[in-house]
C-alpha cells in the first residue's frame, strides 16, 4: 500500500483534477473533429468494402512481361508460374526492368512477390552471397499513347511489405522515395522464404494499356538483388488497411446499423489514434505529459506491506513438543473461554477479532490503553507493569478509577484527545511536584499519588526538547528516516564485511540532521548512543515500560554531543537576536528552557558563569571559533565569537539543568 506525505498527497489530487478535467474536455464535444471522423468512417467502410473479392472474380491478376531487361547483363527467363528467374551475370548493381500488358478496367495496386528457387544462394530469393536483397527503387510507367515507346511516370503514394528487416533503416517506404541510399531489406539471409511487398499507383492507370516496371538494386551492398520476381495487378487498392480486429468489423457493416456503445469505440479510436486537428492534439499530448508527470511523482511515493484475509484460513495444529511435524489436534480461531465471548455475528477472521476487542462487554482493551496513558503523563501506570495485566504483573494501585477511566473511555468514543484532556485538568495531576518529609515517608514511589508527576524526560523528548529551545528543529511531517551524527565505528563492530551496513554515513544539512527523533534511522544491532544512553530501546522487541536509570553518563553526553551543543547555540543566537544585554539574554534563554523567570541568586549565579567563560573566550579566540563550528546550523552574519560562545556555554548549562531534563 502506498504511503504518501502529505506533500505528495496533495499533489496527487492536484495532478488528478487536472487530468480529470483534460479528460472531461477530450471527451466533449469537436465539431470539427467529428465531421472528419464522420468522413473517415465512411472512406474506410468503401475501401474495406472494395477488398471484398466480387463473387466469381480474383482478387490479383498474375501477369507475363511481354519484355524483360536486366541492365547488369543478367539473364531472365520466363518459369512456368509467369516468375522471372535470373540467372549468368549477377553485377554489383542491377536494374530490372518489365513491361506488362494490361486489360480492360482501371488498375489501382501492383504486387511484387520475390520467390525462393532452388538455383539461388541456400534456396532463397536473393542473388547475394546470403540471399538479402534491397530494394532501392520501385518506379511505375505507363505507355503515353497507344503505339508508341513514350512512358510516362506514374506516382506511387503508398507501399506495404510482409516482411522488414529490422537491425537498422530498411522499411518499404524507401524503395518509393527516389533516394538510392535507402531501400527496403527483405532479411533474406534469416529466412529462405518468399517475400511479398504491395504498391499504390496514385493515379490508377486505364486499361488497355502497357505498365513498365522498374526495380532498382543500387545499394552499397553488393549483388542484393532479386533472384525470382512474380508481379500482379489489381483493380482496387489491396494494401492492408492498419486497424484493430475490432474496428476493422464495426467498419465493414452498415454504419447506420451501429449502436451508441460502437459509435463510442469508433469516437475513441479515431480521437485516441487518427485525427489531426491541431487543437486536439495538442490537448492529447498534454494529457499525456500530464500522466507522465503523475506516473513519477508516484513511483516516488514509499509503500509499506499490510496483510489481507485468504479465502480459506490456513489449518492450525497443536505441535506435539511444539515440533512442527508432530502435529496433534486441529484447532480453531476462537479466544479464551475465561474472557468475553464471542458473538456468533461476527466474523471469524481479524475483523471480528477487532469487533470483540472494541466491544463495550470487554473492558481489556480499554484497560490496557488508558494505562498506558496513565503512564504517559504521570511517569508510572496505575498497573506498574503496563506490558503485563496477568497474574505476574502487579495489581493496580487504584482498581476503580482504572475501572471508571476505562469505561468512559469507551463511552466517549475511544476519543484519546478527550481522555488526555480529562487528566492534564484533573486536581491530581496539577498538584505540585514538590515532595515534604512526610509524604515521602508515607509513599515514596508516589504510588498513591500525593503529588505531582516528577520524572527525567524519555530519550527522544530531550532531544526534540533541545533542537526546538534553540529554534532549530525542522518540524515537517512524514518522509524517509534520516542519519543524525553519531561517534564512528559503532557499525563496524556488529555489521558484516562487505555489508552496506558497516559504516555508518550521517547525513547532511540541517533539514535532514534538524529533524524530531521520530524520524532517526535505528540499526537495532546498534541504535543511536543518544537514545541508549538514556534508556531509550533497543527496538529489537516491542517496550511498553521503559527504565530510568540516572548515570554520570547522561550528563556527559547532554554537554558534548554535537547535537545538543549545536542546539545550545541556536538558543544563544535566538536570545541575541531578540533582546539586547547579555543578562537579558540570559534571563530570556532561562525563561524559555524553564518557563519561568530565573530568582535573583540564579541570575548571579548565570552572570558570573557567564562573565568567566567570557573572559576565557576573549583570551583564547581559537577556542571559541572551534565551538561556534560545530553543527550546520548557520552563524549569523554579524556576531562576537567570545560573546557568542560564552552565551553558548550558559545555554549548554540551562538545558542540562534537573528541572529542564525532569517533568514537574
Amino acid at each position: 500500500m502506498q504511503v504518501p506525505s502529505p506533500e505528495q498527497a496533495q499533489q496527487l489530487a492536484a495532478f488528478d483534477a487536472e487530468l480529470k478535467d483534460m479528460k472531461q474536455r477530450m471527451q466533449g464535444e469537436w465539431p470539427e473533429v467529428d465531421a472528419a471522423q464522420q468522413t473517415w468512417m465512411e472512406e474506410l467502410h468503401t475501401a474495406l468494402a472494395s477488398q471484398q473479392p466480387a463473387e466469381g472474380k480474383e482478387q490479383w491478376e498474375i501477369l507475363s512481361p511481354v519484355s524483360s531487361v536486366s541492365q547488369g547483363g543478367a539473364t531472365l527467363t520466363l518459369q512456368e508460374d509467369q516468375s522471372i528467374l535470373a540467372s549468368g551475370e549477377n553485377p554489383a548493381k542491377e536494374v530490372y526492368e518489365f513491361v506488362l500488358e494490361l486489360g480492360d478496367g482501371t488498375w489501382e495496386t501492383v504486387r511484387l512477390e520475390g520467390l525462393t528457387h532452388p538455383s539461388l544462394t541456400e534456396g532463397g530469393h536473393g542473388r547475394s552471397s546470403n540471399s538479402n536483397v534491397v530494394l532501392t527503387g520501385f518506379e511505375a510507367y505507363s505507355s503515353a499513347s497507344e503505339g508508341t515507346e513514350e512512358w510516362q511516370r506514374v506516382g506511387i503514394d503508398q507501399a506495404w511489405a510482409d516482411h522488414e528487416q529490422s537491425n537498422g533503416d530498411f522499411k518499404i517506404a524507401n524503395a518509393i522515395d527516389d533516394k538510392p541510399d535507402t531501400g527496403w531489406a527483405t532479411a533474406g539471409y534469416e529466412k529462405k522464404e518468399n517475400r511479398t511487398a504491395l504498391f499504390h499507383l496514385k493515379s490508377p492507370v486505364q486499361g488497355p494499356t502497357k505498365l513498365k516496371v522498374v526495380l532498382r538494386h543500387e545499394s552499397k551492398y553488393g549483388q542484393h538483388q532479386f533472384g525470382r520476381v512474380r508481379l500482379s495487378v489489381s483493380h482496387q487498392n489491396q494494401l492492408p488497411i492498419n486497424l484493430p480486429e475490432e474496428i476493422r468489423n464495426l467498419l465493414k457493416g452498415e454504419l447506420a446499423a451501429l449502436n451508441p456503445e460502437q459509435l463510442g469505440k469508433l469516437r475513441t479510436h479515431y480521437r485516441e489514434q487518427v485525427t489531426s486537428d491541431a487543437e486536439y492534439i495538442q490537448l492529447r499530448e498534454a494529457l499525456a505529459n500530464k500522466q507522465k508527470e503523475r506516473d513519477a511523482l508516484n513511483g516516488k511515493i514509499p509503500t509499506t506491506l499490510i496483510s489481507s484475509e485468504l479465502p480459506e484460513p490456513k489449518p492450525s495444529f497443536l505441535l506435539t513438543r511444539g515440533e512442527y511435524d508432530q502435529q496433534g489436534d486441529q484447532v480453531e480461531r476462537s479466544v479464551p473461554a475465561v474472557l468475553s465471548p464471542f458473538k456468533e455475528e461476527w466474523p471469524n477472521n481479524r475483523l471480528g477479532f477487532a469487533y470483540w476487542l472494541t466491544d463495550s462487554s470487554n473492558p481489556l482493551t480499554s484497560r490496557v490503553a488508558v494505562n498506558r496513558f496513565w503512564q504517559q503523563l504521570f511517569g508510572t501506570g496505575l498497573v506498574k507493569t503496563s506490558e503485563d495485566f496477568g497474574s505476574q504483573g502487579e495489581p493496580p494501585s487504584h482498581p476503580e478509577l482504572l475501572d471508571w477511566l476505562a469505561v468512559t473511555f469507551q463511552e466517549d468514543g475511544w476519543d484519546v484527545k478527550h481522555f488526555m484532556k480529562r487528566l492534564v485538568m484533573s486536581d491530581t495531576y496539577q498538584q505540585s511536584s514538590a515532595v515534604t518529609p512526610e509524604v515521602l515517608e508515607k509513599d515514596p514511589k508516589n504510588r498513591l499519588l500525593a503529588h505531582g508527576p516528577r520524572f527525567r524526560l524519555d530519550a527522544e523528548v530531550l532531544r526534540d526538547q533541545a533542537l526546538f529551545a534553540g529554534g532549530i528543529m525542522v518540524e515537517k511531517l512524514g518522509g524517509p528516516s534520516v542519519k543524525p551524527p553519531q561517534p564512528e565505528g559503532l557499525w563496524l563492530a556488529v555489521g558484516y564485511s562487505g555489508s552496506n551496513t558497516v559504516r555508518f554515513t550521517p547525513d547532511k544539512g540541517p533539514e535532514k540532521v534538524h529533524r524530531r527523533t521520530l524520524y532517526t534511522f535505528y540499526k537495532r544491532t546498534a541504535p543511536p548512543p543518544q537514545m541508549t544512553t538514556f534508556d531509550g530501546p533497543s527496538r529489537e522487541a516491542c517496550t511498553v515500560r521503559r527504565e530510568r536509570t540516572n548515570t554520570p553518563l547522561q550528563s556527559l553526553l547532554m554537554f558534548n554531543d554535537p547535537q545538543f551543543v549545536e542546539a545550545a547555540r541556536g538558543l544563544a543566537q535566538r536570545s541575541s537576536s531578540h533582546v539586547k544585554g547579555n543578562d537579558e539574554r540570559l534571563a530570556y534563554m532561562f525563561l524559555l528552557v524553564t518557563g519561568r523567570n530565573p530568582s535573583e541568586p540564579e541570575r548571579a549565579e548565570l552572570s558570573a558563569g557567564f562573565l568567566a567563560d567570557l573572559a576565557h573566550y576573549q583570551a583564547h579566540a581559537d577556542a571559541a571559533g572551534e565551538l561556534l563550528k560545530i553543527g550546520e546550523f548557520p552563524l549569523p552574519a554579524e556576531y562576537d565569537a567570545a560573546e557568542l560562545a560564552a552565551l553558548t556555554m550558559s545555554a549548554n548549562l540551562m538545558l542540562n539543568l534537573d528541572e529542564v531534563v525532569s517533568k514537574n
